[in-house]
């Protein structure tokens, strides 16, 4: 997956229903659920997960709009709301590195102690996606550092293997927000024209040329 010498994609979330109903589509298109799932405790929220080998596609919902932060019940409903259902987490390749946005960091009562996630500032506005840097402890971690158990979840019956590109559909004429810009610029992210939510996600450079659209269900394409 493209990236800046800096920051690189460390996942991609989706705002869904209760429980994840779609994840079933994803399964429908031969991808494999975790066998975890995620309680984030303090939160208000719980998710499920479809891992690769460099990255992951996060599901989450909302189990208590009274304990969600500011702005997440509305994202969630997203289809009623007009928010971006989209999260874009990055990781650094290297301690150290600068940020190229301003951001705030924050933590939530799950998280392991001493640690925080980076959000970029603009959280606010709710028709972008939810832009965050995650701590190394949170980041992915190459197959040879998983348990046995872990790998299992990257054998997809897809045969797909690695994401190497991510595509934001975005309603022309309008323009990205500067954070996003910065994200294309670092080669993290591109853009495309859309009418409509859409989240375009590329495997192993989409050798079979062959994709799969999930909409309406989920605002997902997936090209292998």
């Amino acid at each position: 997956m493209a990236h800046s010498p800096g920051l690189e994609l460390d996942h991609v979330f989706v705002w869904v229903g209760r429980e994840a109903p779609e994840a079933a589509l994803l399964e429908g298109a031969g991808l494999r659920l975790d066998a975890e799932r995620a309680e984030h405790t303090g939160q208000g929220t719980a998710s499920v997960f479809f891992s690769f080998e460099n990255a992951y596609l996060e599901l989450i919902w909302v189990t208590d709009p009274d304990e969600a932060p500011a702005g997440w019940p509305e994202r969630s409903r997203w289809r009623e709301t007009g928010a971006s259902p989209f999260g874009l987490g990055l990781r650094r390749t290297s301690p150290g590195v600068v940020v190229p946005f301003p951001t705030f960091a924050d933590r939530a009562p799950w998280m392991r102690p001493g640690t925080t996630i980076e959000f970029a500032e603009g959280s606010e506005d709710l028709t972008v996606p939810l832009v965050f840097v995650v701590p190394p402890t949170m980041a992915v971690r190459p197959p040879d550092e998983l348990a046995p158990e872990a790998c299992e979840a990257l054998h997809h019956p897809l045969g797909v293997h690695e994401l190497t590109t991510v595509r934001l559909g975005l309603d022309l004429p309008a323009e990205p927000s500067p954070v996003l810009a910065a994200l294309e610029s670092a080669g993290v992210i591109a853009f495309e024209p859309t009418a409509g939510r859409l989240l375009d996600l590329t495997f192993d450079g989409a050798h079979s040329g062959t994709s799969r659209d999930l909409r309406p269900g989920l605002p997902l394409r997936l090209r292998r």
